[in-house]
């Protein structure tokens, strides 16, 4: 239990606690890791630092602090955990607490984003000279060293460089605040009033977030709101409904890098290749689960925050609902168009197409007074037939019915005749229930009754009901033909009898090689050329679980078969048979040699007939001695 430490300042670094606490109480570095982290093995961490649990359980009677209350207080788990799921942030939490911490800085995408840690500490001139000032020492700020943060959130200066590295290479590299920033002389870089703003409203986002500040964007659907977002200011494109589902990409990058320029986004590592397909900026819209970095969340916030109200769109033709235009609509609610869809018209220009209920479908590319102004008619509907019939039986001619409603008289009389749609393209009823009948006939022949397969039988057929009965076409949900299943069953005893084969062969050959080497279970594996995917379901296979055990020889067996080889080949070599020669032949030092060893060697030694030794070298195992 320790009986004091250092007071934590306001935003400190627990890095920067424990380098104080060196240099208040001095003595071994590594008894004092071990009297605050429990064990002699933590590595200085200044982000992410690991044991917290025993920190905590050590410091309690100081602090009262349990481990989750340190790791938000005093690290930068908060900022990295900001938009990770429930589950990533409680193996965080679980990993920061253990010993360990082993991935954690794979698991949260530090190691691996494209916005990299600084290379050194960080400290603001004016904070150190207060601090000073009012406490005669100064410390590590957590938001100073904050990934994207360039400036100090306080006095809106350029942060400056330490020489005490972000990742010590020491076991304990704990360095003090006050002993790396005193008496430095300091040349700061230099930011135009324009960075420099920008700067100073990114480094006071990421300390929101450091602090779990709320903020009017939900933590459920971040993609979702940023599309929202988006669409809101005006950033659409291609075709798309009253409610706009297409971004446009190409203008939004373009917007947002004019936003906050490349000359600030390339120092934090955000810069955007506008056009590029794989950028961090597009797949922050696509991917919901991805673990994108919280600057790049942070930046996409602020522009859409702070767009200039110059630079927001917004929907060509509002966002409905629409009064149809059609003077005989029998709609009982004014305003019934309740969706459009729009397409890129000439020079770019928006053109909307519309269906009110009463079957009057038109397009238009501006409204007057909340009514879209028609620009085509597409349908003119039933209400519009009914119409031409009462004026023919009041006693009107076609010419004077045509008059009335507007159109030319071809129209009328399409009208009267049941072609309701414009032009001369006949659409009956039953034209339409035809064209069912014939494919209904279609899908009886194809296989499977695929509509892909039918629709290869009649093209046109097809084109016909996707124009004008799209609904009972598709109504049917696709029938997809069935592939031949590529599965087989497999002969294990067949498939486990030629495996033993292999390694036995193997086995053997390993033991007659020259020079010596040793018959090791991975050895027998890698010279028998089966892959490890053999190994897959061992449970199907306990034959050559057995057989490796009994082929595989431990280290001692293969000293014991090197010190039979070394007394054949010693009277070759013009060497005496004595245990000094073996030794020597073998590389092996006295400390090697097991009792069974050297009881082999002293029977090598006193052995003088080398034909029986001869012999003993294809035997191979350290039990055939004794």
């Amino acid at each position: 239990m320790l009986s004091y430490l250092p007071k934590p300042y306001d935003d400190e670094l627990l890095y920067s606690i424990v380098a104080r606490y060196f240099t208040h109480v001095g003595g071994a570095r590594g008894s004092i890791v071990e009297q605050l982290f429990g064990r002699r093995g933590v590595r200085a961490q200044v982000d992410l630092p690991s044991s917290l649990g025993r920190f905590a359980e050590n410091a309690a009677a100081l602090w009262g602090l349990t481990a989750e209350e340190i790791a938000e207080r005093y690290t930068l788990l908060p900022y990295y955990t900001y938009y990770a799921n429930v589950m990533l942030k409680k193996r965080a939490m679980e990993a920061i607490k253990s010993d360990s911490g082993m991935g954690l800085h794979s698991k949260l995408g530090i190691n691996t984003s494209r916005v990299k840690v600084p290379q050194f500490l960080r400290y603001c001139p004016e904070c150190v000279s207060e601090d000073f000032e009012r406490w005669g020492e100064t410390y590590w700020r957590r938001t100073h060293q904050l990934p994207g943060v360039l400036v100090c959130t306080d006095h809106k200066g350029v942060l400056a460089n330490s020489v005490v590295p972000y990742r010590p290479i020491a076991l304990w590299n704990f360095i003090d605040a006050s002993e790396a920033t005193r008496n430095l002389n300091v040349s700061l870089a230099k930011m135009s009033d324009r960075l420099s703003a920008s700067a100073c409203t990114i480094a006071i986002r990421c300390k929101d977030i450091l602090l779990w500040k709320e903020s009017r964007w939900s933590s459920e659907d971040r993609k979702g709101q940023y599309r929202k977002a988006a669409m809101n200011t005006g950033f659409i494109g291609g075709r798309f409904h009253a409610t706009p589902k297409i971004l446009n990409q190409a203008r939004l990058e373009e917007s947002f890098v004019d936003f906050f320029g490349q000359d600030l986004l390339t120092p934090i590592g955000c810069d955007v290749q506008v056009g590029s397909d794989t950028n961090w900026f597009r797949q922050i819209f696509r991917s919901r689960n991805r673990n994108c970095h919280p600057v790049q969340h942070a930046l996409l916030e602020i522009f859409f925050e702070e767009l200039p109200e110059s630079g927001k769109l917004t929907h060509p033709f509002g966002h409905g609902p629409w009064r149809c235009p059609n003077t005989y609509c029998n709609q009982e609610t004014a305003e019934s168009i309740r969706s459009i869809q729009v397409r890129p018209g000439a020079e770019g220009k928006p053109v909307a197409s519309a269906c009110c209920p009463c079957g009057f479908r038109f397009t238009f590319r501006t409204t007057a007074a909340g009514i879209p102004v028609v620009d085509t008619i597409v349908l003119y509907g039933p209400t519009w037939a009914k119409k031409a019939k009462a004026l023919l039986e009041s006693g009107n001619t076609g010419h004077a019915a045509a008059r009335i409603l507007g159109v030319c008289q071809g129209t009328v009389d399409d009208l009267l005749e049941g072609r309701i749609k414009k032009g001369n393209v006949k659409t009956r009823r039953e034209d339409i229930l035809s064209w069912r009948q014939e494919w209904r006939s279609l899908l009886k022949r194809a296989p499977d009754r695929s509509r892909d397969k039918a629709r290869s039988l009649n093209p046109k057929l097809y084109a016909r009901l996707r124009r004008h009965d799209p609904e009972w076409l598709y109504a049917e949900p696709r029938r997809r033909a069935r592939r031949p299943s590529n599965s087989f069953r497999v002969d294990w005893d067949s498939r486990e009898r030629s495996i033993v084969e292999l390694l036995r062969s193997a086995a053997q050959e390993l033991r007659e090689s020259v020079p010596l080497k040793r018959v090791s279970r991975e050895g027998i594996i890698k010279h028998a050329r089966l892959s490890r995917l053999a190994w897959d379901r061992k449970d199907k296979l306990p034959w050559c679980t057995s057989a490796l055990q009994d082929l595989a020889e431990s280290v001692e067996d293969f000293r014991a078969r090197r010190l039979r080889r070394a007394a054949v080949i010693a009277p070759e070599r013009g060497l005496p048979l004595k245990s000094w020669a073996l030794l020597k032949l073998t590389g092996l030092r006295e400390k090697d040699l097991t009792p069974r060893l050297a009881k082999l060697v002293e029977e090598l030694v006193s052995s003088s007939v080398h034909g029986n030794l001869e012999t003993q070298n294809h035997g191979g195992s350290l039990n055939e001695t004794q």
